[in-house]
């Protein structure tokens, strides 16, 4: 009985401490898609975003952290709760799509980030191209526009 609770104690060691070679870690991607429930976005675009760069409260933006992204109206929807919470229900129904791209355009930086969410047979998407430090465009279902980053 001892050896056989010891080799279990062993097996499941083993399994904890082996690496998954199918596992990614999104804070090393530079290019390329990855696949998961964690949002990781990329550094370019974390911070306070408005569109037409206004600074009242009431001007419709986004508050991008490593791994959160809200969107703010009159009410703030933060995309990665609401993963977590449908996780918790059924992870069947939850999947976060995301590429990154860094390139040049005419000589200056351009990164570009998808984020494809997938919860029960709905599909939200967004789409950020970096246009400057203080400027990325972005689509949002058929919505597009011009963020502007509040300082």
């Amino acid at each position: 009985m001892k050896r056989i609770v010891l080799l279990l104690m062993m097996a499941s060691m083993a399994l904890a401490c082996s690496s998954d070679n199918n596992e990614v870690n999104e804070s090393e991607i530079v290019d390329g898609i990855s696949t998961s429930t964690k949002i990781q976005t990329p550094k370019w675009l974390q911070g306070n975003w408005r569109i037409s760069g206004g600074t009242s409260p009431f001007v419709p933006g986004f508050s991008i952290s490593l791994n959160e992204l809200c969107f703010i109206s009159l009410t703030t929807e933060c995309f990665q709760e609401m993963i977590n919470q449908a996780y918790q229900v059924n992870p069947d129904v939850v999947k976060v799509e995301q590429e990154y791209r860094e390139g040049l355009q005419q000589g200056y930086r351009e990164g570009y980030y998808r984020l494809a969410i997938y919860l029960n047979n709905t599909t939200t998407e967004f789409i950020f191209t970096e246009k400057s430090n203080s400027e990325v465009r972005y689509t949002m279902g058929n919505v597009k526009g011009t963020l502007f980053k509040v300082l």
